[in-house]
C-alpha cells in the first residue's frame, strides 16, 4: 500500500514527508526531495526536516584527502 504524501509519515515509495505538499520548502508536493535540499526524519513516527544542502554556509566536500587551499600564495621573499 502506498503511503499518502502529506501527512507527515514517511511511508513507502516516499522519498520525504513534511506534512504537507506545498512545493518550495524541501519536500516537493509528490514527496520527492527537491534539487537543492536534504531530508532527514528525526523522530521515527514524525515529519521530514529538509534543510537547504547549497547556500547554507556550510562548505562540505566529498573528498576528505583534498586540500582545500591547494595553492596557496607563496611568501614572499624579504
Amino acid at each position: 500500500m502506498a503511503g499518502l504524501c502529506g501527512n507527515g509519515a514517511h511511508e513507502s515509495p516516499e522519498a520525504c514527508d513534511d506534512n504537507n505538499t506545498a512545493a518550495g520548502d524541501g519536500c516537493g508536493a509528490t514527496c520527492e526531495v527537491e534539487c537543492g535540499y536534504t531530508c532527514t526524519q528525526p523522530l521515527l513516527d514524525g515529519p521530514s526536516v529538509c534543510e537547504p544542502s547549497c547556500g547554507n554556509g556550510v562548505v562540505k566536500d566529498s573528498n576528505p584527502d583534498r586540500n582545500p587551499y591547494p595553492n596557496p600564495s607563496p611568501k614572499p621573499e624579504p
